[in-house]
């Protein structure tokens, strides 16, 4: 029996069971990536290593504009996300806000409907000519066109932020949930507002969560193509996904579809990081001599009625 055989044997099978499951995931996520890379290097004919796929890709202006499209759709996206995930995500985690379980149903719903199905709803209400929000804007006014076209850059943001807003509420309100009211009772107790208390002491605890999420829902944004081919295709909006997919109409460019791939796989990796680097070994807790207690802010003549 080989040393490396009684070594085995004499291992402990947790470890063995972690070693077999962190090789199975390198396995399962490098190897396609860098079988991508080595792809982008290749020439088509020949097989030998060679730049020129890269020139290809990038020295066209209209596939440099995709990138820009993307990277611009992918900061919109993540602010818009931000300005709906957060105070949704504090009002539910927070607040005395009614109606919290049906919140959280309807977040769920928006995160496990497919976005190209909500794409398809929106062209059929807001299309610019068949829409029925236009028809009725139409009918109501009398006017000769609609007032909203999703197909638009705008109405692109508005369809992917409202299907990836999700991301930033789930890490945002996980985020709330622990972190203690002392803080924000001794803010109270020096003068301070709810808005200010808000502002100054809680969301600056939770902003790494925040950012966390908004790295995601940026990274998704990129990575989506239903919503794309249904709203930007037709509003000639050229992103990185559509461009990609074109690679592959006849005739075929792998390698340089290869070649452009590339930059978004090193937007992923440092945005990843950027993600850990941001979350870190946060626990999102104050640390007091006490047991932490976490109260509900209540909203008093703002909070609207209803029936629990």
């Amino acid at each position: 029996m080989t040393a490396l055989a009684l070594r085995l044997r004499q291992a402990d099978p947790t470890f063995l069971l972690w070693a077999a499951g962190m090789a199975l995931v390198v396995a399962i996520v490098l190897t396609p990536i860098v079988y991508l890379g080595i792809t982008s290097l290749r020439h088509p004919d020949s097989g030998a290593l060679t730049l020129a796929n890269y020139a290809k890709a990038f020295g066209h202006p209209r596939h440099l504009t995709a990138l820009t499209n993307t990277a611009l759709l992918g900061l919109a996206v993540s602010v818009a996300c931000v300005l709906i995930a957060v105070p949704l995500a504090w009002g539910v985690s927070r607040t005395d806000m009614p109606m919290k379980n049906a919140v959280r149903v309807m977040v769920v719903a928006a995160f496990v409907l497919p976005p190209y199905l909500g794409a398809i709803g929106w062209i059929l209400l807001a299309g610019p000519n068949a829409g029925m929000l236009n028809k009725l804007w139409i009918a109501a006014t009398g006017s000769t066109g609609g007032i909203v076209n999703i197909f638009s850059f705008p109405g692109l943001v508005l369809v992917m932020a409202l299907y990836c807003f999700p991301y930033v509420f789930i890490f945002t309100s996980a985020a709330l949930e622990l972190v203690s009211s002392d803080l924000e009772d001794a803010a109270h107790v020096l003068g301070a507002g709810m808005l200010r208390t808000s502002l100054k002491i809680t969301l600056p605890i939770v902003a790494p969560a925040i950012m966390a999420g908004a790295v995601v829902t940026f990274l998704e944004t990129a990575a989506l193509f239903g919503t794309p081919a249904l709203i930007a295709i037709p509003a000639r909006i050229n992103l990185a996904t559509t461009q990609i997919w074109q690679f592959f109409e006849y005739p075929v460019q792998i390698e340089v579809a290869a070649a452009f791939s590339m930059p978004l796989v090193a937007a992923t990796v440092v945005l990843v990081g950027l993600q850990r680097l941001l979350l870190g070994q946060r626990s999102f807790a104050t640390v007091t001599g006490k047991a932490q207690e976490r109260r509900t802010v209540q909203l008093g003549p703002s909070r609207w009625r209803c029936r629990h």
